[in-house]
This record gives structure tokens, sequence and C-alpha cells, in this order.
């Protein structure tokens, strides 16, 4: 399984989508443009996690997006950093935050 992390450290599906993308053991490719981006084969998937997000609709994520192998990375040195491994693990640090 490949790790895939970037600046929110949202995993999708084995994908990152961000501007910067990249496995986590250390390759990162130049920024992408909109251009770039647009008409990937992921775009769709990409763009209906993070709209579920923003609604807080977990459901949907773990149900539709969420695969089960899926590592949620959060950064930092607080009581949250760390990875978070599978759906399971994924939705108790949702809870977390409240």
């Amino acid at each position: 399984m490949t790790d895939w992390r970037f600046d929110h450290d949202l995993v999708i599906g084995g994908l990152r989508a961000a501007d910067r993308v990249g496995p986590s053991r250390g390759a990162v490719c130049a920024p992408r443009t909109t251009e770039e981006i647009k008409g990937h084969p992921n775009e769709a998937v990409v763009r209906k996690g993070y709209a579920a997000f923003s609604r807080g609709d977990i459901e949907t994520l773990q149900n539709e997006i969420f695969t089960d192998d899926i590592v949620w990375h959060v950064p930092g040195r607080n009581r949250f950093s760390g990875d978070y491994k599978g759906i399971s693990e994924v939705r108790g640090y949702f809870g977390q935050l409240g």
C-alpha cells in the first residue's frame, strides 16, 4: 500500500488530492496547475470527498470514499498527531474532534 500525504493530510482511497503529490517515502512532484488536474480519472472522487467532509457527512466518506486501508495522517506534536489506520480509527479521530 502506498501512503499518500499532503498539506491537509487527507488520504482518500490511497489518492492524495492536493497541488503537490507524491508518496510519503520522499518523492514529491512539481505543483500541478488546474489545467493539468482537470479531467483526471479521480477528480470526481476527490471533489465528492471534499464536499462530504465540508458538510460533516462522515457516512458518505465512510461508505463511498474511504477504503479499508485508509491512512489519515495528522502532523504535529499534540494529542491528535499520528497516523489513523483503517476506517474505524479515522472515525474515532473525527469523534475526538467533536
